[in-house]
């Protein structure tokens, strides 16, 4: 509609506002429907998204059955040091599977297998001088 009255040299500009406004609709939805469909196909999916002060640490644990697997991934908008890690309380130490290490904004996904059920935890540093944006995910398979 708003292209046709364009066409023909007038602007209808309620429906240009409109068509733009179902554009802006379909392009959040996109944006939105990667972290919706993993909820939908796996109910123990949970995005987070947290703003990490320069020399502050984010440490997120959860409750890994033996047998079951958990996958997890990350982005942000600055380098920071990560590590995956659980504590063994029979040793008195902290086992870590990954890191601790400075990564990139973009981590790949990443999956764990319990050996026996534990208290995994993903653990985020900003060792950098501003504060950085951190939006990570987890899931049991």
């Amino acid at each position: 509609m708003a292209i046709e009255s364009i066409k023909n040299g007038l602007i209808n500009y309620k429906a240009l506002a409109a068509a733009f406004s179902l554009l802006c609709s379909f392009s959040t939805l996109s944006l939105a429907s990667s972290d919706t469909t993993q909820k939908a196909n796996n109910p123990s999916f949970t995005s987070i998204t947290k703003h990490v002060k320069a020399g502050v640490v984010v440490e997120d644990c959860l409750l890994v059955k033996k047998g079951k697997r958990i996958k997890y991934k990350f982005t942000s908008n600055s380098p920071l040091s990560f590590n995956f890690h659980y504590h063994d309380k029979a040793k008195g130490k902290t086992i870590y599977l990954y890191g601790p290490q400075q990564v990139s904004g973009n981590f790949a996904e990443n999956t764990y297998e319990a050996q026996k059920t534990q208290i995994m935890c993903l653990m985020w540093k900003n060792k950098g001088n501003t504060k950085a944006k951190l939006k990570y995910s987890h899931w049991m398979t």
